[in-house]
């Protein structure tokens, strides 16, 4: 009986102690991201991208994850963060935020907003602009107003995807395969056009037919 005491108190302890190593759940936050219509990307770049914890006002903010991906070759470009969830707070501000260098480590793009993410809304697309001098007139003649019939939204066209700018936030699309046209898709949102008239589904809700005009 005593062996059998002090093996059950053995496994007892043992499993307590698992269940303190035990590791805490944790939150994917991931996205696309793509450039704004004036910036090109050259051999060389790398992209950091980085989510923090920016609450307190007049401080640094609380870096709780970063993802480095070198050598970019197109657009857009999938990144994926992993942080404690412990290290969340319900009344707390967390941001996405990412930065570009060329291959001789200068800062070329930036994000240029506080892209904000929640333990609800984990996924999030975001935009980069240019710092430096790589404008390019051909991709920002490739920037549209698309006149809906139940909605207004600014499309910006790269060479594999779209952004569509609903309200101002960043829904990036990536082109896939149509027996007609061009479409773009992500989820359940998705743009499909030819010529200057295109159709367009945001969350499932289609915006009705289109017409794509230049943004001068």
């Amino acid at each position: 009986m005593k062996k059998l005491a002090l093996i059950l108190a053995l496994s007892c302890a043992i499993t307590a102690c698992e269940q303190e190593k035990a590791p805490a759940s944790s939150l994917e936050i991931g996205g696309l991201i793509a450039p704004a219509p004036n910036f090109q990307l050259e051999a060389g770049d790398n992209i950091v991208v980085t989510v923090q914890d920016i609450s307190i006002a007049d401080k640094k903010a609380i870096k709780l994850d970063q993802q480095h991906i070198n050598n970019i070759t197109s657009w857009p470009v999938q990144y994926n963060l992993t942080i404690n969830s412990e290290l969340l707070h319900e009344d707390h501000n967390y941001s996405v935020s990412a930065r570009i260098t060329n291959k001789d480590n200068q800062l070329v793009g930036i994000t240029d907003s506080n892209w904000s993410v929640t333990a609800e809304k984990p996924q999030r697309d975001v935009t980069v602009i240019p710092i430096a001098t790589r404008n390019s007139a051909t991709q920002e003649k490739r920037k549209f107003h698309a006149e809906c019939a139940n909605s207004n939204l600014i499309t910006s066209f790269g060479d594999n995807f779209v952004i569509l700018y609903n309200e101002g936030t960043p829904i990036i699309l990536k082109q896939v395969r149509s027996a007609s046209g061009a479409r773009y898709a992500n989820n359940d949102n998705e743009l499909w056009n030819k010529a200057d008239k295109a159709t367009i589904t945001l969350s499932g809700t289609e915006l009705g037919e289109c017409t794509l005009e230049p943004v001068e």
